[in-house]
């Protein structure tokens, strides 16, 4: 019996020493990856700034739900001011000879988005320096935001599906009424489309109004854009986007909206030719979150002659978000008084 605890023990202590083992080599690995994300790179002469844009673009620095991997690497989920202002830097640094537009998986958050960091590219090239663009797949917004690129390159396995602006508003009034679920909605005049899809089962004419302006708003500002970069009419450009003739790598590049369908390596072998870098040579590359680290400027808190904005969600009002929202009166009311104190 003796024997038996004695092994029994033994086992017991060695599971345990093998868990700690691992378990101080986890956090040793942990560490040497933060150690390693919290060090700025070390940025040399003809660097390229590499834009890949595949995680969502908060309106504030890391204002979002962080990848847990990019937790431990230490890089900062940019937001968008200070994506433009990077760009910014970029413009004026010696050492950025160019913006590789890496369009594999972009992830925006809207044509708004997309049109800030569009201009920002515009303002970047004016340096003289060169912005080129490849991807396996164009949609919309991606290659709204490629199209400001010198070189616009296709993959030739790739997708391109580039054919214009569509609103999609589902409507759930149909399966509520089988369900017996009965909608409480309060609402004033006829410019209400936020509840039609509990009340109605298409939308209404003035909804479909309103989405007609706000498309045709974005669809001419697209096709301006676009044409401006790619050395055609408004016009052309619509006709080749809304008759669907772009509809492939090949058809893209026979149609003007792409300059050559080729891979990737291809496209290395360019940045090598730009540079002036050897068959087989490294490119050094620094991401758009490696370059903020090593440029990030000090920030300055300080509140002279500066004004605040404050970020609000506001609900929809129903009887319950009124009371909450009634909870927000006496901080404006602090505001009012704030305001009145320093004019």
């Amino acid at each position: 019996m003796l024997h038996f605890f004695r092994t029994l023990f033994a086992s017991c202590l060695g599971t345990i020493l093998a868990l700690v083992a691992i378990l101080l080599i986890g956090i040793a690995i942990a560490a040497s990856f933060a150690s390693e994300g919290n060090t700025p790179p070390e940025l040399t002469p003809n660097t390229i700034l590499r834009l890949t844009f595949n995680e969502s673009i908060p309106e504030l620095t890391n204002n979002a739900e962080l990848d847990p991997f990019q937790s431990i690497k230490g890089d900062d989920l940019l937001g968008l001011h200070e994506i433009i202002a990077t760009i910014e830097n970029a413009k004026n640094d010696s050492r950025i000879k160019g913006i590789f537009l890496d369009m594999e998986m972009p992830s925006f958050s809207g044509y708004a988005t997309v049109k800030s960091l569009r201009d920002a590219l515009v303002s970047f090239k004016k340096s003289g320096k060169f912005i080129i663009a490849h991807s396996k797949f164009y949609m919309q917004s991606d290659y709204y935001l490629a199209s400001v690129a010198d070189k616009v390159y296709a993959n030739p396995v790739g997708i391109f599906e580039v054919r214009g602006m569509v609103a999609e508003v589902p409507f759930y009034k149909n399966l509520l009424d089988k369900l017996g679920v009965k909608m409480q909605i309060y609402y004033a005049g006829k410019f209400k489309g936020a509840t039609e899809p509990y009340r109605l089962t298409q939308l209404s004419t003035e909804n479909k109004f309103q989405y007609r302006e706000l498309l045709n708003d974005f669809y001419t500002s697209f096709l301006n854009d676009v044409a401006i970069s790619r050395k055609m009419s408004p016009s052309q450009v619509a006709d080749i986007v809304g008759n669907y003739k772009a509809d492939s790598p090949e058809n893209a590049k026979i149609h003007g909206l792409v300059d050559e369908v080729i891979y990737r390596q291809d496209v290395m072998d360019i940045f090598r030719k730009k540079l002036g870098f050897k068959e087989n040579e490294k490119i050094p590359f620094v991401s758009l979150a490696g370059y903020h680290k090593a440029n990030a400027p000090s920030k300055n808190y300080s509140a002279d002659d500066k004004i605040a904005i404050i970020y609000g969600k506001v609900p929809l009002q129903t009887e319950r978000t009124r009371r909450e929202i009634s909870e927000i009166y006496p901080i404006s009311r602090i505001l009012k008084k704030f305001l009145v104190m320093i004019e």
